[in-house]
């Protein structure tokens, strides 16, 4: 009987002392997420080169859906040549796309350590690939002021998904003159693009 009483009296002890414990690790953790702050950099090309060099694995955030893999990056010099890191970061990567790989451009939030970049990638495997991953090749991701391999000037499906994972997509459309926006509005045709 007096086991009963006691384990009856050590149970309601651990139960207020897990709803303690429950209630301030709740607390800290919501003032650790009040102070966790990330504002989205419009980086330049060149500076993103340096924050993120070849073989410097980092986290893609797709806008449209929310969903994140994790990436490496593997080459190019003017922009991000990039691999998915696993099999299961590659399956992510499809279901992004719909389970098809695409040239459609994609507005992304790169995060690198305490660092969020507004970037563009597309989603189709091209070229070599390095990682056993699934994904037969690498595939690009655009920053602020990168050009694809044919050009010198920035892609404009790119430089509008930049500005859309930015949230600068409204502000720089309303300040176009006629010709270039009839040329942002036909390229947004083309990449389906959502303001």
């Amino acid at each position: 009987m007096e086991l009963t009483i006691t384990l009856k009296k050590l149970a309601v002890i651990l139960f207020i002392l897990s709803i303690f414990f429950e209630l301030h690790a709740t607390k800290f953790s919501g003032e650790a997420l009040a102070n966790l702050e990330f504002k989205i950099e419009m980086t330049p090309w060149d500076k993103v080169e340096e924050l993120l060099p070849r073989n410097s694995n980092f986290t893609v955030i797709d806008v449209g859906t929310g969903k994140r893999f994790k990436v490496q990056r593997r080459a190019g010099s003017s922009h991000a040549d990039v691999q998915p890191l696993t099999h299961h970061d590659t399956k992510i990567m499809k279901e992004i796309y719909g389970g098809e790989w695409s040239w459609m451009r994609r507005a992304v939030l790169i995060q690198s350590d305490n660092l969020l970049i507004a970037g563009s990638m597309h989603g189709m495997p091209h070229g070599a690939g390095a990682i056993q991953n699934g994904f037969p090749g690498h595939f690009c991701i655009h920053f602020k002021g990168s050009t694809t391999h044919k050009t010198q000037s920035p892609d404009l499906s790119h430089h509008l998904m930049i500005l859309k994972a930015g949230g600068k997509l409204d502000s720089y459309l309303n300040g176009l003159a006629p010709k270039p926006l009839v040329d942002a509005f036909l390229a947004g045709i083309k990449i389906k693009i959502k303001t």
